[in-house]
């Protein structure tokens, strides 16, 4: 054996050489079990131990590129690496409507440029410009009904030049297409509202060609579980980010519970089979007993909640959005009408020029009632008992009422004859066909659409009650009775029509028109058994119906609970734990075979730790999936799986000297005295503070030290070894005791007393005010509060150390009780850096299953948050920040600096006093962060010269992160209760607003405020004195060569990048761009930056980073992706970056350095 990782095909052709190719991997897969079963009769070890390893990557994006020639005027081509301009033809980014297909170019205008969309939503140009390519000619015989003539520009294919129609182009190219501009969401200026060509209106409907991350791991991850055999139907799937791991967790859940409902309805309607057409009552009956025969009910649930619930999956099948999803659009079903007897075709379908079949007439019909369900008007019929309403179905699309005539003012209501609807635009379709124009088909089309809905009218008024009525009136509108809809179950020699156009399947036609509205394709029959193959029509077919429990295991887990998920996953009760890090390490997690990687782990050690938590039992094989993201290091990975399989562990470097590290550690020493002396204060939060109201633990904790100072001093000396650090924490001079009382103890005790007299002091308010389950939950909350066990509380407060803990945590407070859903089981902290961003005021996170939103900074009694003003110029890098009645120090450089004021929420943020909700989508990071260099502590620091390139020695400096809101607006905070607000109307500003428990609170919120986070770490300046000859602005050249550094960087000292950081500092005179200042991302720093002063590390970071933008990732020289140098943290100067320049740089500093 080599200890190696080998390709299986290379090792089944070498030992199965005679075998056919396909055979030669069976083989190998039967011997390799053979060998894993066979085991030492002495020790009863396996004679092979093996695993699997198998990478698969994403898509970063598709850019078209539309080029013109003399012998072919358009010609497409499409590329899944990100560029701008390839030999003398522009690419651009598309998007696609997840409904019908339509392609969409999307960027950002800037100076007349097509260029690339601006992604950070701190940017104040966030957003993206969405274009549809159009037929001038279509245009110009059209009404604006189909075509906006306002938004039709020019767009040049050659260099991506735009301008408005019908104005002069801005370049002298001849290759020009027209586009037509869609209108930005107003909540999301990256997103449009609605597809132009279809009209599909749903959350994001027109989408950028990225694959992202959770669609394709639940595929991946069902495709396992359904795969394993039943004993052993469990999937431990990492995630390097707590959040990716907790929404995976739900996403996974909800998803599969759609695919397992389709399923079953599929299952239900072919053992109904017989029966031809299907009435809802009749499939819930026996959608009821498959669900019972698949004991997929939990015994627990009564018999209403699951009526409930075969109702609320057959209602979301029969108004399902994403129609080329359901079960419907891959052509497994189709809804039908049941005409009532007492119904009669109009004579007028018989006149010209309908040259209509009587097969036709009925489908025409029936097609004009279908779009009454696609507009989401219809009623809910219901058994008794059965309570289910439309925000149940989990639907973006409110329910909906039609009616004759133009809605008006009216919400909700959709026109019946409206000439832009599409029924009157399908309907125009068929008199067009009949040879009218245009405009003669549409005023026809309404007069045919009011005398149906008059043929409907007295077909209603025929009926013997309202409940056998076609319609159901609602006030002035109507909306349709599913009564008289049934299903049925399409089989291989059934017909389907399919567009020749769109590729929608419809399994109904008039004269072969696609009843899409704006499509003008044809429809040709095909059969059921000639259907191209679909993932989904597979999928519902072949999916086996079966319990899948998903759950999350990361450290937003309380203890209980977290132990609670990992029992279950041992006794084979969870098939999928969606875990962060926390499973690297820890118990044996039984007969586990199959690791799902979300992402490549930052290093080989963290890959050997995930993927050995599999097949660890004899005769067990170890199966690892790796699903590589659009990141740079994930991508190289992706093409050398080898270094990460079988890579190189280096030993950690550890920093003995970081202060914040070290104080926990004497702090926890030290406490361990006192509570020894004193063993009930260790009870639980309440005793350890003698009395919340009046807290006392910090005064009695001094009392003690001083008392015991010798035996103490002498055990935290052992500790201490390093004499610098012994005389920073005082150990010299005997003014330890300060720093371990003063340091992170004596704000906990401060916040916990805050906590408990608000909670009580609201529960007195509740009690007189009468509202007793306020109160109720005031003394549960109170209750919690003082009953926490003692080292939980220590270790969440950062007085203790803790496991894997950053050195600056703030919590989001989500006011735990043992009967708030949700609440006690999660623990939400971050590194005060990040939770700037992901706790600000109406930030969004998902734990355990539910969603929850952060609402105020917490506020503490008698303090106040840290307030800095400050100074910034995005174009010449200057930073600048000064309290409240100093004088800044800067001189304004230009119009573009602008002064601010940030706060630093030190005591955490608050979620409001309500239970959550789940989630429905994503949550999104509306929030980006920057950070910025203030200077160095010391006032003079030592330099060090290698040719061009300048270092100043790594020392402490002061660096700043900052969180300015949406599009650098800032937040509108409350200096009173700490409410926070993304942004404010008047009339909300002079009403006043609630505090974090729903109490009134008339304090004027300040407006514009950042929230930041100031720290000292480990500091290393570089000044680069060689003129760079490009074209980019100094700024950009700057940021893209730091982020190309930082990265060479964390490959020479063999650290995530994420454990260093880089920004760019203002002009130095005489250098022809900014310095770059890169630092350990961590206060106290932790000794890596340092490593860089030496000349050979020095090299090798270079060399390094020239590797990063050599081009390998496929991206053009004038831009970067997510295989070089792009990700979240820069995202902010994505459009501006370009490897080609800094690549080209980096070689010739290299060149200078031997």
């Amino acid at each position: 054996m080599t200890g190696k990782a080998i390709k299986v095909e290379d090792v089944a052709s070498k030992i199965f050489p005679e075998l056919e190719e396909q055979k030669q991997v069976e083989a190998l897969v039967r011997l390799i079990r053979l060998l894993a079963a066979a085991q030492n009769p002495v020790d009863g070890s396996p004679l092979l131990t093996a695993r699997f390893h198998f990478f698969l990557c994403s898509l970063e994006g598709a850019y078209l590129s539309l080029a013109s020639t003399k012998d072919q005027p358009v010609t497409q081509k499409i590329l899944l690496d990100r560029t701008s301009v390839q030999q003398g033809h522009a690419f651009f980014e598309i998007a696609i409507c997840r409904e019908c297909g339509q392609h969409y170019l999307v960027g950002k205008v800037s100076k007349s440029r097509l260029s690339e969309a601006i992604r950070d939503p701190g940017d104040i140009d966030f957003g993206a410009n969405f274009f549809r390519p159009v037929d001038i000619s279509l245009v110009e015989q059209n009404d604006e009904d189909e075509f906006n003539r306002n938004n039709l520009h020019q767009l040049c294919l050659a260099c991506g030049a735009i301008s408005r129609h019908p104005t002069r182009p801005v370049c002298n190219h001849t290759t020009i297409i027209f586009v037509e501009q869609q209108e930005a969401s107003k909540k999301h200026p990256d997103q449009i509202s609605k597809c132009a060509a279809c009209g599909y209106q749903a959350a994001d409907p027109v989408r950028e060609i990225v694959h992202g991350s959770d669609g394709p791991n639940a595929v991946i991850a069902t495709a396992l579980v359904q795969n394993l055999p039943l004993e052993k139907k469990k999937v431990l799937a990492f995630a390097d980010s707590r959040q990716q791991a907790a929404f995976f967790a739900w996403y996974l859940d909800d998803s599969y519970q759609g695919l397992l409902s389709r399923v079953l309805i599929l299952h239900a309607l072919r053992k109904l089979d017989s029966a031809g057409s299907v009435t809802f009552n009749e499939l819930a009956s026996v959608l009821s007993n498959r669900y019972e025969e698949q004991r997929l009910f939990r015994e627990t649930t009564g018999d209403i909640e699951r009526t409930n619930k075969i109702w609320k999956q057959i209602y979301s099948e029969f108004l399902a959005e994403e129609t080329n999803q359901s079960l419907e659009g891959v052509g497994l079903i189709r809804y039908v009408m049941k005409w009532p007897s007492w119904f009669k075709v109009e004579s007028f379908l018989n006149d010209l020029p309908w040259h209509l079949s009587d097969s036709e007439k009925f489908t025409l019909l029936e097609t004009l009632l279908n779009f009454v369900r696609l507009d989401k008007a219809v009623n809910l019929n219901l058994p008794p008992l059965v309570n289910l309403n439309w925000k149940d179905l989990g639907l973006q699309s409110p329910q909906m009422k039609v009616r004759i005539g133009e809605p008006g003012s009216q919400h909700f209501v959709r026109s019946w004859d409206g000439l832009r609807g599409r029924r009157a635009r399908w309907m125009a379709k068929i008199f067009e066909h009949a040879g009218m124009e245009k405009s003669a088909a549409r005023i026809k089309a309404g007069e045919a659409l009011r005398a149906v809905w008059q043929s409907f009218s007295e077909t209603d008024n025929k009926a013997r009650s309202s409940h056998e009525a076609i319609f159901h009136e609602i006030t002035d509108a109507k909306r349709l009775n599913p009564d008289w809809w049934r299903i049925q179950l399409l089989t291989n020699e059934d017909t389907i029509y399919r567009c020749l156009v769109c590729g929608r399947l419809q399994h109904v036609a008039v004269k072969n028109i696609c009843n899409r509205s704006n499509c003008h394709g044809q429809l040709v029959a095909i059969r059921m058994s000639e259907l191209e193959s679909n993932h989904y029509r597979n999928l519902y077919i072949e999916l086996q119906p079966e319990i899948l429990r998903v759950e999350e295991h990361t450290a937003q887990l309380a203890k209980v609970t977290a132990r609670e998920y990992q029992r279950d996953f041992r006794n084979n009760k969870i098939q999928v734990l969606s875990c962060s890090t926390t499973f690297e390490l820890g118990v044996d997690l039984g007969d586990l075979d199959t690791i799902f990687l979300r992402n490549v782990p930052p290093e080989s050690f963290n890959y050997a730790q995930r993927v050995g938590r599999a097949g660890r039992r004899v005769g067990n094989i170890g199966f690892a999936v790796t699903y590589c993201r659009r990141n740079a290091h994930d991508l190289y990975h992706f093409d050398h799986p080898d270094r990460m399989i079988s890579g190189k562990v280096s030993p950690p470097v550890i920093a003995k000297n970081n202060p914040k590290i070290t104080i926990r550690h004497l702090t926890a020493a030290a406490l361990s005295f006192f509570l020894r002396a004193f063993p009930n204060r260790f009870k639980n939060v309440e005793a350890f503070f003698a009395d919340l109201q009046n807290p006392s633990a910090v005064k009695d904790f001094e009392e003690y030290l001083q008392k015991d100072q010798g035996k103490i001093l002498s055990s935290l000396r052992a500790i201490i070894k390093d004499d610098e650090q012994s005389r920073l924490l005082g150990l010299e001079d005997g003014t330890w005791i300060q720093h371990l009382i003063s340091a992170a103890l004596k704000g906990a005790e401060e916040r916990v007393a805050t906590d408990f007299k608000i909670i009580k002091q609201f529960q007195d308010e509740s009690k007189q005010s009468n509202q007793f389950r306020s109160a109720e939950w005031a003394q549960k909350r109170a209750n919690t509060i003082a009953k926490e066990d003692v080292l939980s509380f220590l270790s969440r407060a950062v007085v203790i150390p803790k496991y894997g803990f950053p050195v600056d945590v703030v919590e989001l407070d989500t006011h735990s009780v043992s009967n708030n859903t949700g609440s006690e089981t999660v623990i939400l902290q971050r590194d005060l850096s990040i939770a700037i961003a992901e706790f600000a005021p109406t930030s969004k996170l998902v734990a355990n299953k539910f969603e929850w939103e952060s609402y105020a900074l917490k506020k503490v009694a008698e303090k106040e948050w840290a307030r800095w003003h400050y100074a910034k110029c995005a174009k010449h890098n200057q930073f600048d920040r000064w309290q409240t009645g100093q004088n800044p120090s800067f001189t304004k450089c230009c119009r573009g600096m602008t002064t601010r004021l940030y706060v630093v929420p030190q005591f955490g943020f608050l979620t409001k006093n309500k239970r959550p909700d789940k989630p429905r989508r994503k949550t999104e990071r509306i929030f980006s962060t920057r950070p910025y260099f203030v200077g160095f502590k010391n006032t003079s620091q030592q330099t060090i010269k290698y040719g061009a390139i300048e270092l100043t020695k790594t020392s402490p400096g002061e660096m700043v992160v900052l969180c300015e809101g949406y599009k650098g607006q800032g937040f509108y905070v409350c200096p009173k209760c700490g409410a926070g607000f993304r942004e404010m109307t008047r009339a909300e500003i002079e009403n006043g607003h609630e505090d974090f428990l729903g109490r009134k609170c008339r304090c004027r919120p300040e407006r514009f405020l950042s929230l930041g986070h100031d720290f000292v770490t480990d500091v290393l300046k570089i000044i680069f004195w060689k003129a760079h000859n490009s074209d980019i602005e100094p700024q950009w050249f700057a940021f893209t060569l730091a982020y190309a550094i930082l990265e060479g960087a964390a490959k020479v000292l063999e650290v995530p990048s994420n454990e260093l950081n880089v920004t760019v500092n203002a002009y130095d005179m005489q250098a022809s761009f900014p310095s770059i200042i890169l630092y350990d991302n961590v206060p106290g720093g932790a000794g890596l930056v340092a490593r860089l002063e030496f000349k050979e590390m020095l090299r090798a970071c270079i060399e390094a980073a020239a590797e990063r933008v050599n081009g390998y990732c496929g991206c053009a020289s004038e831009t970067t992706c997510y295989g070089c140098l792009r990700n979240y943290r820069n995202q902010f100067a994505h459009a501006y970056m370009q490897r080609g320049a800094v690549y080209s740089y980096l070689l010739e500093l290299l060149q200078e350095l031997e």
